[in-house]
């Protein structure tokens, strides 16, 4: 047998992976999209209706609303912008099902409670076919292991956006998760993505992807918003935005304060 000659895919595993991974390049290809690494960074960037307008499926399991959700909530209003169609699937009652909802976007309620629960597994599963979306978007660790999972078995391309910066653990979880279920995964930060690579990940797979603000829409001038925080004109102010959780590091911010004021700064902390 010729050197160049290739092994024929005879475990029952491989060959279901060759047939998911031609149902996905496939799917891509139908909207112009290269069935190689999926530059979403460019995607997004080429401007409103440059493919085919795509139904996008985004899955969160989170019932509160924090950065995370809110970065969805933008991420919807950008691709609708662009003349992309999304629906959101997200726990009943959810935070984010309700603005949802307020501002027009489809939603279906799934509840996803546990990542062992088939039961949920099987309404995720539902959910996505009824949907039939071009592609799904993960948002969220139950909703990354079960919708990854559910795109899996309908053959649908799968993404998914990991925003913590948490150690990710080597092993069969790791590997099923992003090598198996999904097919990229979009992390916000370099801390995020050396994370991923720690944890096995394979690199082609990872594309940094930062999350954004909208500064347009912080319209009021700087002399308008100090006298409404009332701060002094010649005060520094520092705005900080972040959940008041340990991993977040206000306690170093606080004691940065301290030392400045020590030294004879006085800042308004926001």
């Amino acid at each position: 047998m010729p050197a160049t000659a290739t092994r024929p895919i005879t475990r029952k595993s491989e060959r279901r992976k060759a047939d998911h991974d031609d149902a996905v390049n496939e799917r891509y290809d139908s909207h112009g999209l290269c069935s190689a690494p999926l530059r979403l960074r460019e995607f997004f960037r080429r401007g409103p209706m440059t493919h085919p307008p795509m139904t996008i499926a985004h899955v969160t399991a989170e019932r509160g609303y924090s950065g995370g959700e809110r970065q969805v909530a933008l991420l919807i209003d950008g691709l609708r912008a662009r003349g992309h169609g999304s629906l959101l699937l997200c726990p009943p009652d959810s935070e984010s099902e309700i603005r949802a909802r307020a501002s027009g976007i489809r939603c279906l309620p799934i509840r996803a409670r546990s990542v062992w629960s088939h039961r949920d597994f099987q309404e995720v599963t539902a959910r996505l076919r009824q949907a039939s979306p071009d592609v799904v978007h993960l948002h969220s660790g139950r909703a990354t292991w079960l919708g990854g999972l559910a795109a899996r078995r309908l053959r649908l391309p799968a993404l998914t956006t990991r925003r913590m910066d948490r150690p990710v653990r080597r092993g069969w979880r790791t590997r099923l998760i992003y090598e198996r279920s999904v097919d990229r995964v979009a992390a916000v930060s370099e801390a995020v993505r050396q994370r991923l690579l720690d944890g096995g990940v394979p690199e082609d797979r990872i594309q940094v992807i930062h999350s954004a603000v909208a500064p347009h829409r912080a319209t009021a001038p700087r002399d308008v918003l100090r006298k409404t925080l009332g701060v002094e004109d010649d005060r520094p102010c520092l705005l900080v935005a972040a959940a008041l959780v340990k991993r977040k590091g206000i306690d170093i911010l606080l004691s940065a304060i301290s030392t400045l004021a020590d030294e004879g700064y006085t800042t308004t902390l926001w």
